[in-house]
């Protein structure tokens, strides 16, 4: 199947929600350093003394523009080596973190609570493509698209809510150059 060439500017800003990047710390020990060092906003999804104690393998939302160093950063250091996922949404910062804290945990059918690894990209695309629809509606609440590296590191994955599940939209990105 031939894909559609997009650059990531073009794939990630297309719409008119704000476009986030939810990292994973855990994933890349150098993330809260970068973050700090963007000078923008930024917040872990724990709160608390978890935030603290968990500083070092947290995830961090942050809010991006198609121009930033970090945005540069995130394509050339992270991409293809699942460092975290993109999303968009039109709630605001504080709403849209509020809504991902509250996807953090989930039940196993015994009742047992676990972490939800979901801004791992590899986690989020096999959750996209077995889950139903209350559970990727829960998953969803404001956010329009989640934008995730390809299996292929060449290829980005965009998720939307559609009308029977989940709409995929998958592109291969041009080289910066």
């Amino acid at each position: 199947m031939l894909l559609a060439e997009v650059s990531v500017s073009a794939f990630l800003f297309r719409e008119g929600s704000t476009t986030y990047a939810l990292l994973d710390a855990a994933k890349e020990k150098s993330i809260p350093k970068l973050l700090e060092s963007s000078g923008g906003t930024y917040a872990s999804l724990y709160v608390g003394t978890e935030a603290r104690d968990l500083a070092s393998v947290a995830p961090y939302l942050v809010p991006l523009s198609p121009d930033s160093q970090l945005l540069k950063t995130l394509m050339s250091d992270g991409w293809g080596k699942a460092w975290g996922v993109f999303l968009q949404s039109a709630a605001g910062f504080e709403k849209t973190r509020q809504h991902l804290r509250a996807q953090l945990l989930t039940q196993t059918p015994s009742g047992h609570q676990l972490y939800f690894r979901y801004y791992d990209p590899r986690v989020l695309r096999a959750f996209m493509r077995v889950s139903n629809g209350a559970e990727l509606r829960e998953l969803f609440g404001p956010i329009t698209h989640f934008i995730v590296e390809g299996e292929d590191p060449k290829t980005a994955i965009r998720f939307s809510p559609g009308a029977n599940g989940v709409a995929e939209e998958k592109v291969q990105l041009k080289q910066p150059g």
